[in-house]
């Protein structure tokens, strides 16, 4: 047998090892995911989900949806105008519109804030009309600032944030003929594993058993938290704040029942306010035997919740919850999301995400994609949602760019413009980053991988318009040329010929008559002229004397008789 010592030992190793078992961030608890196993599954017939992620491989039991099926679907009764229309609840994708049905109306179970819906369409190309022209094609009446984030090629997530609780909605536009499944989020069990006290504790009845998580139990020892003497009461302080939109508690079933009734609950902004931000006050009578209570606030509560406690009665010694569900979502940042806001949002242009699936409506961030957009555009992709290919001009056998911008990684195929690659050269330009420069070429246009004009100025020939030619017409346009400046010419030395004479003549002239007429017979001072090297003086009187001097035989006075009659 083992002493008192080794049974304290085992259980110290016992408890060790189911410790280090459940705060492994890789959960090995069945039923149960993520660090420290604090959310459970929600598989189609209660599957196993993927330790880590919560991810259900043949998707969610009806009723949930969403990121790792933790978002509880809101039950209503779809109606519209000769269609059945079982196909908008089956949870099959397979089973859609047949295309007959343009306005749907659903009426909810239970009126509640609306949050956000999902739609999954069969026709992948009309989802970008959900996306880009949001409700022309959709419309979610009464809710006009309704944003959009794209999930996969037939899903798409409508955040529509109402400030009140709705009792229908109204989906309307001929792309409802697309429309095969849709899901209203009623928000997921923020109360699941959080810290929780008790004013006192009955046995086995610890505080925690009322968000393990378990609502239906035989053994409610193993699965209600119970208080053993007044004031009974019990608390819940969340980790971080949250939006609480329904409020779901459970009494034990084997007996009991008035250990729950008459409660009241209590909703605080903060751990340490005083004053709620809501109240419930239960008014079931103790004859009843309730053992589900689901709490609506109406108004919604409109502040963060903190904390929420719920008492009985000052003369009453017992308090029993079995269950506690607040069904809501995380209040984070606008750059987080994630059930504890513990990741960053990854959008196009730093804009704020879906705090429940991380979904952006402004888009994934250049060389993302996916629901949260944190997968990495694969190789050739790149861009918002790897929507775009690398160019097949980017160098290299690959063809690797960017995946944020397109820039080619290795360059650029000769003829092309970095950084993308998917231009052509610029006119002008050619080769390798199109630094070439085209020669010669009419307009400087050439082809811009190897330089080669595409045409050539007059008179010019060869692939790179480098070989002058000579035409017709130029040989024409050269005589003319040469008969122009000939004509020129011979005018010229025509002219010259003429002066050369005149002064010639002149000279002899002069000479002439200085051999014959003395200087002495004209009182006249002569001025130099040359004429053949030698100096001659001529009249300088007057142009008469000059002329009769240089003209003799024609400026002789006449005879007197000249004009006598014979």
């Amino acid at each position: 047998m083992f002493s008192g010592f080794a049974w304290l030992l085992l259980a110290v190793v016992f408890t060790a090892l189911i410790s280090n078992h459940i705060s492994s961030a890789h959960c090995q608890v069945p039923g149960w995911f993520g660090n420290g196993c604090r959310y459970q599954c929600h598989c189609v017939n209660s599957g196993a989900c993927n330790a880590t992620t919560g991810s259900c491989p043949n998707g969610c039991n009806p009723g949930w949806f969403g990121p790792a099926c933790q978002y509880v679907s809101s039950k209503f009764s779809p109606s519209g105008t000769g269609s059945n229309l079982t196909w908008l609840t089956d949870n099959d994708p397979g089973t859609c519109n047949d295309g007959n049905l343009h306005t749907i109306t659903l009426v909810l179970d239970t009126p509640q804030p609306l949050t956000w819906l999902r739609l999954v369409v069969n026709d992948p190309d009309l989802l970008n009309h959900f996306h880009d022209v949001q409700h022309q094609y959709i419309g979610i009446l009464g809710c006009s600032a309704a944003k959009t984030a794209r999930v996969d090629d037939h899903t798409i997530d409508v955040a529509c944030d109402t400030t009140y609780a709705v009792s229908h909605v109204t989906l309307t536009g001929s792309r409802l003929e697309t429309l095969c499944s849709l899901y209203i989020s009623g928000g997921r069990n923020v109360a699941l594993k959080q810290p929780a006290k008790l004013g006192s504790t009955f046995g086995e009845w610890t505080a925690d058993k009322a968000v393990d998580g378990i609502t239906h139990h035989q053994n409610t020892a193993q699965t209600c938290a119970h208080t053993l003497e007044r004031p009974a009461w019990w608390a819940l302080n969340f980790n971080g704040p949250v939006r609480a939109m329904q409020f779901k508690m459970f009494s034990r079933q084997d007996c009991c029942l008035e250990q729950l009734v008459g409660f009241q609950l209590d909703a605080f902004h903060k751990i340490s306010d005083t004053i709620n931000v809501f109240s419930y006050i239960d008014a079931t009578s103790k004859l009843s035997r309730k053992i589900e209570y689901t709490i609506t606030p109406t108004p919604i509560i409109t502040k963060s919740v903190k904390r929420v406690y719920i008492a009985k009665s000052a003369n009453s010694q017992y308090l029993t919850i079995c269950e506690l569900m607040v069904f809501g979502d995380s209040v984070c940042e606008s750059s987080k999301f994630g059930r504890e806001c513990e990741r960053q949002c990854n959008c196009a242009g730093q804009k704020p995400c879906f705090v429940s699936t991380g979904g952006c409506p402004s888009g994934c961030a250049p060389g993302f994609m996916g629901q949260d957009c944190s997968i990495a555009c694969p190789r050739g992709r790149y861009g918002s949602g790897c929507l775009k290919a690398c160019s097949v001009h980017c160098d290299g056998r690959n063809k690797d760019c960017d995946a944020r911008d397109g820039t080619c990684l290795t360059g650029c195929e000769p003829g092309y413009l970095p950084p993308k690659c998917d231009l052509k050269c610029n006119t002008s330009t050619f080769g390798k980053r199109c630094e070439e420069m085209c020669t010669n070429c009419l307009r400087g246009d050439c082809n811009h991988l190897t330089g080669k004009c595409k045409s050539c100025p007059p008179n010019f020939v060869g692939d790179y318009c480098e070989q002058a030619v000579a035409t017709a017409k130029s040989v024409e346009e050269v005589a003319a040329g040469i008969s122009n400046i000939s004509v020129i010419v011979i005018v010229v030395v025509f002219v010259a010929l003429c002066s050369a004479v005149t002064i010639i003549s002149v000279c002899l002239i002069v000479k002439k008559s200085s051999a014959r007429v003395p200087d002495s017979q004209y009182d006249i001072p002569m001025g130099p002229v040359t004429c053949g090297g030698q100096s001659e003086s001529l009249p300088q009187n007057s142009q008469s004397q000059r002329d009769s001097y240089l003209f003799p035989s024609i400026m002789q006075p006449l005879p007197e008789n000249i004009y006598e009659m014979p």
